[in-house]
């Protein structure tokens, strides 16, 4: 038994090592799971239908539209721009009550690039942004590694406000602290609102 489990880790690392992958980063990664909300749609492949557990499918993207029937993102619905048509699986989604799925980062970025950041559609309050973030390449079915660098540039447009400044003219910050003229004490803290927006507040 300790042998097998010693053969499996060692062939998961280097399977991990011929695609390019550091394992102590992705370990690392992995720990980095944010708390998100359910993904609509999603299927029992997790337990909680929730996009926080694997080191790629951390991205609710809604994939059909009011209808019931694959949503259209500029050019083409999802399947045919990641070239997955073959595998479209829109009917497990509306089987599951919903209209979005729990997608690979390297898709999301291949959305963007083809299509623009206007137009991809993805519920922001159940998306690990954390762990997007914090990722920089993912590999996609056809082998090519995906720079993520447009995707975080995407998601923070749609899922991240920047907190308008204090209207005083002082202010400095220690460790989130912020210390405004006239001595009132603030914290900067962020959540989402209903629209799944996240938005920052001085408390």
């Amino acid at each position: 038994g300790l042998l097998v489990a010693l053969f499996s880790f060692l062939l998961a690392m280097a399977c991990m090592k011929c695609a390019g992958i550091n394992f102590v980063a992705f370990v690392l990664q992995l720990a980095l799971a944010g708390q998100v909300e359910v993904c609509p749609g999603e299927g029992p492949r997790y337990g909680d239908h929730k996009c926080n557990h694997d080191g790629t499918h951390r991205v609710c993207a809604k994939l059909l539209d009011s209808s019931g029937k694959p949503m259209i993102w500029g050019q083409g619905d999802f399947w045919e721009i990641t070239s997955q048509k073959r595998f479209q699986w829109d009917s497990t989604l509306r089987a599951n009550g919903g209209d979005s799925w729990c997608i690979c980062m390297w898709a999301f970025a291949r959305m963007v690039e083809a299509v623009g950041c206007d137009n991809v559609h993805l519920r922001c309050n159940a998306t690990d942004l954390d762990f997007v973030l914090a990722s920089y390449q993912d590999r996609g079915v056809t082998g090519r590694v995906h720079d993520l660098r447009d995707a975080h540039s995407c998601m923070k447009k749609k899922c991240l406000e920047m907190p308008e400044e204090p209207d005083t003219t002082e202010m400095f910050a220690i460790n989130g602290i912020v210390l405004l003229q006239g001595g009132c004490l603030c914290r900067q803290a962020a959540s989402f609102n209903a629209t799944g927006r996240k938005t920052f507040r001085f408390c």
